[in-house]
């Protein structure tokens, strides 16, 4: 997603938000810098979340407005007026690119699998490793796939191919 503030008072270029997290204010080193004495060191964050722009005053002097309304806090709607201070802006949304994608999702943070998902393919009768009618060590057939998760136990001592994952002694 692109997301754009678009300064609606005094004439100059649109400021790219660029990355998740930017820290707006005048001091040299912000992220968005807005060189200007209503503004605070530090002012506000903004934060790019689900498709939208929460912005975040940092209990400023002058404070940080929404649609002409003080706010702490604020998710930005398309053509939200936002003021720092007494500078005011429009946040402006706009599409991202294929190549913006693709780099998005190379830079998201991985997913961490829960602890059964990790041995889902172990429960797939169409993995050739396991198969229906497979017999455990009593001889006991075992269909895999239509058990349950109920029906296997969890052993750390064991060292075995299913990781500790074991069927149940049965009742």
């Amino acid at each position: 997603m692109k997301a754009y503030l678009e300064p609606i008072e005094r004439p100059g270029p649109k400021i790219r938000l660029t990355k998740r997290i930017s820290v707006v204010g005048r001091l040299e080193g912000t992220d968005v810098r807005i060189d200007h004495a209503s503004l605070s060191r530090r002012h506000a964050v903004l934060v790019i979340a689900e498709g939208l722009v929460v912005v975040r005053d940092l209990i400023t002097t002058n404070g940080t407005r929404v649609n002409g309304k003080k706010v702490r806090w604020a998710a930005l709607m398309p053509n939200d007026t936002i003021a720092f201070g007494t500078q005011k802006y429009r946040i402006v949304y706009g599409p991202d690119t294929k190549y913006e994608n693709d780099l998005r999702q190379a830079l998201a943070e991985p997913e961490i699998p829960d602890k059964l998902s990790v041995y889902s393919h172990l429960f797939d009768t169409s993995d050739p490793a396991i198969r229906p009618g497979d017999r455990d060590a009593s001889g006991k057939r075992v269909d895999i796939a239509q058990e349950s998760l109920s029906d296997w136990e969890f052993d750390d001592s064991q060292n075995t191919e299913l990781g500790g994952w074991r069927p149940g002694k049965g009742d």
